[in-house]
């Protein structure tokens, strides 16, 4: 997770009550965005970095503690769920009594972690994760307006909501959404969402591998379909380079014009954080 600490001059004269907050878990790090909604503009954005050597859940409940006022509550405060762990489900075909057997067709069911389910409208589907027990029970003692969400959702819906304006909607575009240890991956084409998947790697090699055996799998065309990438990863790397050799067209995500921005965000690349903007 890159270091950042932006926050605007004048977030310290307003009121809490007219301020969201959106806090981004990672598993190797936090970071937190604030925004104010009658301005429709992004203030802040700030990171932690866990210590490897040091309890994770620890490290969550004293940030928290630092970011949050109980006594001086924001208006929002959504807890977004970065983990490799999430599938999704048809609302068709969905049922919330049987959302252990969903689970179990990719994943193990952990005695320490509890089943969430969040609802994408634009996909007519239900996002399935998991969040450790005591996270949840940290996250219910905030006793003011909260979400908890998969980092998926905003990802998914942005994209299929970005679709319905493309001019060419028939050309292939697959969007990957890179965090420390995983990606989530997309692919869109007709306005339609054909494909929402998520990977574990350890090396950009891995991140190469899974993204081109994608574009093999599905036969997807590398001289006419599009790669959008974002997240934790730097646009001068190797990865980005061997991509360009292999698919025609490959970008970043630029700034979000959904949003103002404080002046200071221009100090970092806008796709690196693009996602975890997620006021809707």
């Amino acid at each position: 997770m890159q270091s950042v600490n932006i926050v605007d001059n004048n977030l310290k004269d307003l009121k809490k009550s007219k301020l969201e907050m959106s806090i981004l878990f990672t598993e190797n790090g936090l970071s937190y965005s604030i925004y104010h909604r009658e301005e429709n503009k992004i203030l802040s954005l700030k990171s932690f970095e866990f210590e490897k050597n040091k309890d994770y859940f620890s490290q969550i409940s004293n940030i928290i503690a630092k970011i949050i006022d109980v006594e001086n509550p924001y208006d929002l405060v959504q807890f977004v769920i970065a983990h490799n762990e999430q599938t999704i489900v048809p609302d068709a075909i969905f049922d919330k009594d049987n959302i252990k057997k969903y689970w179990q067709l990719n994943f193990e069911i952990k005695p320490d972690k509890e089943l969430l389910s969040y609802y994408l409208n634009r996909a007519k589907s239900f996002i399935i994760f998991s969040l450790e027990k005591n996270i949840i029970e940290l996250i219910n003692n905030y006793k003011a307006k909260i979400n908890i969400i998969p980092s998926s959702a905003y990802f998914v819906e942005f994209n299929l909501k970005r679709n319905k304006l493309v001019k060419n909607p028939e050309l292939e575009r697959v969007y990957v959404q890179v965090y420390e240890n995983y990606a989530e991956i997309i692919l869109l084409q007709n306005h339609s969402l054909r494909l929402f998947n998520t990977f574990i790697y350890k090396t950009q090699n891995d991140l190469l591998y899974h993204i081109i055996n994608l574009y093999e799998q599905l036969k997807i065309s590398q001289t006419n379909s599009e790669l959008v990438l974002s997240g934790f990863v730097e646009t001068n790397s190797l990865l980005v380079l061997n991509l360009k050799k292999f698919v025609n067209l490959v970008c970043f995500e630029s700034q979000n014009n959904d949003y103002k921005y404080f002046y200071k965000f221009q100090d970092i690349a806008p796709h690196y954080y693009f996602y975890s903007f997620n006021f809707a």
